[in-house]
């Protein structure tokens, strides 16, 4: 069953709710209610023989899914997969999973809301220093290790760089960027990720809420304006 989010201990989702573009939609799920037993056959058929936790992480995001599309009234199709293995939205949508081993999150939006858009869920935990190095640039590191938060603030820099990834795919880039291709910088609950030197990749705003519990970053872009 799909609940409010604070209810559940998660106030980042009402917080991420709160400021979330007129048309969008957010979802939430704990995996461990996920019914596998409500997916549409097509769609079960693609974790079918996958480990249980990772079957319920699917089913929590494609029920997620259904309810936010439900939302903004999209249909309600099955949500396969592309080539690449993301999900396949309908070609008037743009929208996002992401989930952990006991929450799962969906955003969903029509093209009319967002050109596109990435989210990421983590736990609130320190990101070890032997992950910096590979994770984050030489320019963060120096702006996260004189910051006041530390760890924590390098987690939500690296969850901002998962949601940047998936707003990338979802604006129709090719591709993937590399973790240190761009730059994040982090204000209270604003995000910004640019390009860093020597490339040439696209700006993308967002929000990154960090909470007790869950660190939920969240980038998308304005639609594409028809040419008058």
């Amino acid at each position: 069953m799909l609940v409010a989010g604070v209810s559940r201990g998660w106030p980042e989702v009402g917080r991420l709710r709160a400021v979330l573009p007129p048309g969008a939609q957010l979802e939430v799920m704990d995996p461990a209610d996920a019914d596998r037993a409500l997916l549409p056959t097509t769609e079960a058929a693609l974790v079918e023989g996958d480990a249980p936790q990772r079957v319920r992480e699917f089913a929590a995001g494609r029920l997620c899914s259904r309810a936010a599309l439900a939302g903004i009234g999209q249909r309600t199709d099955p949500v396969l997969m592309d080539a690449g293995g993301a999900p396949a939205w309908p070609d008037e949508v743009r929208a996002s999973i992401s989930h952990k081993d006991s929450l799962c999150v969906a955003v969903v939006g029509s093209t009319r809301t967002w050109s596109g858009v990435g989210i990421d869920v983590e736990r609130a935990a320190p990101l070890p220093r032997s992950t910096w190095s590979r994770v984050l640039t030489a320019h963060e590191r120096g702006l996260l290790e004189a910051g006041p938060r530390g760890s924590i603030a390098a987690r939500a820099t690296f969850s901002a760089k998962e949601a940047y990834y998936k707003w990338y795919r979802s604006c129709g880039h090719s591709g993937t960027p590399d973790f240190n291709d761009v730059d994040v910088s982090l204000l209270d609950d604003t995000v910004v990720v640019t390009p860093a030197l020597d490339t040439d990749l696209p700006v993308a705003r967002g929000r990154c809420v960090v909470g007790d519990t869950w660190i939920i970053a969240l980038l998308y872009s304005e639609p594409i304006q028809p040419r008058s």
